[in-house]
């Protein structure tokens, strides 16, 4: 989840909610909304908090990828067809 992200790299860089969303141009309140999955950042928004946060606006979709299972099943079923033609 991009929230799940935001929230993280927040937290690290030692950012507040009201701090950051001063930083970010957002308000406190969308900043939380998105941390909460309560709604989806524009690319416009997006792009803002990657530079308050000094990140590549990229990372917060790679990063909600990895470990869902949607890139899980193409693997397994790469798999199953190479055991397939195996057999």
């Amino acid at each position: 989840m991009i929230g799940t992200t935001l929230r993280r790299l927040r937290k690290q860089k030692g950012f507040t909610l009201r701090k950051f969303a001063k930083l970010s141009g957002l308000s406190h309140s969308f900043i939380s909304d998105i941390e909460n999955g309560r709604c989806n950042p524009s690319i416009e928004s997006l792009q803002k908090i990657a530079n308050a946060l000094d990140v590549k606006p990229h990372i917060f979709l790679t990063e909600s990828v990895v470990g869902n299972d949607l890139d899980k099943k193409p693997t397994s079923k790469l798999h199953d067809l190479y055991i397939r033609r195996l057999d």
